[in-house]
């Protein structure tokens, strides 16, 4: 059996420049364009994140983590 959770944020200042780098609170977290993820799918254990994007760019509905 697998689970993936996706959590959509957006920046709190968008002046910040997003980290580069994995530290104690993310291994290997990145920023990626939806091309960036369509270019890297085959190297994860599903589809998901791509699917994800693609609702996303497409204006897909986002809930707040409160209607869960």
């Amino acid at each position: 059996m697998r689970q993936r959770v996706i959590f959509y944020a957006e920046p709190v200042n968008e002046k910040q420049v997003p980290k580069s780098f994995a530290d104690n609170e993310s291994i290997l977290a990145k920023y990626m364009t939806v091309e960036d993820i369509k270019a890297e799918k085959n190297h994860w254990r599903g589809p998901e994140l791509y699917e994800w994007a693609l609702y996303l760019v497409r204006g897909g509905e986002v809930y707040p983590l409160d209607f869960l």
